[in-house]
């Protein structure tokens, strides 16, 4: 294997987390219109291996030009593909405000703020079980447990110091 070869497969990394996903691509660089990522970076390695078995140098400067344009073009469309998801994605929105130097506040000040705080993350905590409920997509629904892991772990840590702060 070259070191372009290895150079291609290092950039085609970016695609990873997203090679399961089914995208579509209307464009005459590639063989197939429809596929997972996965296809797409396959495609693109065999045009890297097309570079390297050529010694015809216009043969060369064509794959080349084909390899970048395919690069190009599936990165594009991974990234609307993330845009569109992202956008989709429910986002919690909390009717707190909290102060943003809570450790400089005197103490009393401190335990309105956690308390405020406290609410705010049983708040979230809710509206994660519900969303839970409500997914029925498996990766998503692992998404949501992980976030509602980290929401109780933050509710433990702010009683901890609600506790500390009563003491």
């Amino acid at each position: 294997m070259t070191d372009f070869t290895l150079a291609i497969q290092q950039q085609c990394q970016i695609f990873s987390p997203f090679l399961a996903n089914k995208v579509e691509i209307s464009s005459d660089i590639f063989t197939l219109s429809k596929g997972k990522v996965s296809d797409f970076v396959q495609e693109i390695l065999h045009t890297c291996e097309l570079i390297n078995q050529q010694s015809n140098l216009s043969y060369v400067e064509i794959y080349t030009q084909r390899l970048v344009q395919q690069f190009d073009t599936l990165k594009k469309v991974v990234d609307r593909c993330c845009q569109v998801e992202s956008e989709s994605a429910p986002h919690f929105k909390s009717k707190y405000r909290f102060a943003k130097n809570l450790h400089k506040l005197p103490a009393s000040q401190q335990i309105i703020e956690y308390q405020k705080i406290h609410r705010a993350l049983n708040e979230k905590l809710s509206w994660l079980f519900e969303l839970n409920h409500q997914t029925v997509d498996v990766q998503k629904k692992l998404s949501i447990q992980t976030q509602i892991k980290e929401t109780e772990y933050r509710i433990q840590k702010c009683l901890e110091k609600l506790a500390e702060l009563n003491d």
